[in-house]
């Protein structure tokens, strides 16, 4: 009796196992069926969410301006980065180039964001701050460049266009943004002359200065950095201006006189604009060094 109950119970388990391997098979089929069923699209394969699309089947960048725009945007992000390296590597004529790219879509851009009526002003006034403030820099250091064979390698630099160059700027002339009358046609203008370069580098700084302020106060940072540069650069304008005054002063005539007087009210404004910057970030060190100066200028 206890051997045939013990097969007994061996059958029985025995049953359930095979029963229970069946269920298992059965859901893990039904589950392989369910999974077969779910489609995959390819990457090739439009899906529901790419109705607009950037490029169209002519390779033309598409007419929905809030896209373009976007595109606009990293296009002069790019381009600000390709300024960085090439100010490191002193390829001044590079730099203008690509600041003039740079700022070129962002007019573009803010022209498209004010068609379509998207706010996002906030972005551009941000990268547009970064833009100038770097446009200082490259502007004070190609004044002083002195070398001639210096002067040509620039400029050789500024008037080279590769191929994305000259697709970005027809994407640019499309939104109807010409760049020779554009706000910010001097920002990136070439030239040798050391007083239009660093007047530029002034109003450079100064605009950045403006857009930063209106920022908040996350941006004390840069604005601080920035009132040092535009300090510094004021100081660069006075001791130019003092030295033509000096070289003036040996060949005194009745002229000079009237050119001396202009120089001297030039190099004064840049010592007292300069003392005036430093004094707001309590700059001690570079505020002294301007009243020396002014003394000198005296």
């Amino acid at each position: 009796a206890l051997r045939s109950n013990t097969i007994h119970r061996r059958v029985q388990a025995t049953t359930n196992s095979d029963q229970t391997n069946e269920q298992d098979k059965s859901s893990t089929t039904t589950i392989n069926n369910e999974k077969s069923k779910v489609i995959v699209p390819l990457p090739y394969q439009g899906t529901r969410h790419s109705s607009k699309i950037l490029i169209d089947n002519k390779n033309h960048l598409t007419n929905d301006k809030r896209l373009k725009s976007i595109i606009l945007h990293k296009a002069a992000a790019a381009y600000f980065c390709l300024v960085d390296r090439n100010e490191k590597e002193k390829n001044y004529g590079s730099c203008l180039r690509y600041l003039r790219l740079a700022l070129n879509c962002y007019s573009a851009e803010l022209k498209l964001q004010s068609m379509d009526h998207n706010n996002s002003s906030t972005e551009c006034k941000k990268l547009l701050s970064y833009i100038m403030s770097i446009a200082g820099d490259c502007r004070l250091m190609i004044a002083h460049v002195t070398s001639t064979e210096e002067e040509e390698k620039h400029r050789e630099q500024y008037y080279i266009m590769n191929d994305v160059d000259l697709e970005i700027q027809k994407v640019i002339d499309e939104v109807g943004i010409n760049a020779n009358s554009s706000e910010f046609a001097w920002v990136s203008e070439f030239t040798t002359n050391i007083d239009r370069n660093l007047f530029a580098s002034v109003h450079a700084y100064e605009y950045a200065i403006n857009i930063v302020r209106n920022l908040g106060d996350h941006e004390k940072k840069r604005l601080h950095l920035l009132t040092k540069r535009f300090g510094n650069v004021r100081n660069e304008m006075g001791v130019y201006w003092m030295n033509k005054c000096a070289e003036a002063v040996k060949n005194l005539d009745q002229e000079a006189a009237k050119e001396i007087k202009d120089q001297f009210r030039k190099s004064f404004e840049s010592f007292d604009a300069g003392i005036q910057a430093f004094e707001k970030i309590n700059d001690i060190s570079n505020i002294a060094l301007l009243h020396s100066n002014l003394g000198r200028l005296m």
